[in-house]
């Protein structure tokens, strides 16, 4: 992820080795694609919320189930507690560790959304083919990465580099396909001939 942020020139690209922070990075990546495409979603924020709730969730109920052991422990050491509410309390934690698990599974999916949409600006033909390596072998998802790092949109500079070495070689005759490249040289370039930098 670090290197692909840095390459988008996306802020802060040192998040990616953050637990929580390399969600918002992951949603940064993904927010600016989608920008590029004409789609406004909340990727980062959604991504970190979900990991923020889950993890704090699930914590504070492990922590809860735990001083309930030993509360329970020390309160009746002679004599059997009562069940009812003894029942109640376990049915409490359960159920709140159930909800944070859904939301740890919603993070999750949000996750697959999100690198899939990385797979598919860097290496659009085998951006289904990585996705399903990424969820089915264990270490496929970072390898993937990896192949992905130097691949997709250049920094600005670049892409005007190449689209005006290009424009100097090339005819254009089409007036629309001028005005298009007046207004963003380097996508025209990078669509009409369909490269990939």
């Amino acid at each position: 992820l670090y290197k692909i942020a840095d390459r988008r020139r996306i802020p802060n690209p040192w998040m990616s080795w953050l637990p929580f922070t390399s969600d918002w990075l992951l949603g940064s990546i993904v927010d600016d694609y989608d920008g590029r495409n004409g789609i406004k979603r909340k990727w980062r924020g959604t991504l970190l919320a979900l990991s923020l709730i889950s993890a704090i969730g699930i914590m504070v109920t492990y922590i809860a189930m735990f001083v309930g052991i030993i509360v329970l422990a020390f309160q009746y050491t002679d004599i059997e507690p009562p069940i009812g509410p003894t029942l109640a309390y376990i049915m409490i934690l359960y159920i709140a560790l159930i909800i944070f698990a859904l939301l740890a599974s919603a993070k999750g999916i949000c996750q697959i959304v999100c690198i899939y949409k990385i797979y598919e600006s860097t290496v659009p033909k085998k951006a289904v083919k990585y996705l399903l390596l990424s969820m089915l072998i264990p270490l496929a998802g970072p390898i993937c990465l990896l192949r992905c790092k130097d691949k997709g949109y250049p920094y600005p500079e670049q892409q005007e580099f190449i689209s005006y070495e290009v424009a100097e070689v090339t005819d254009i005759d089409d007036e629309k396909m001028v005005k298009e490249y007046k207004k963003n040289a380097a996508e025209f370039v990078l669509k009409k001939y369909d490269w990939n930098v």
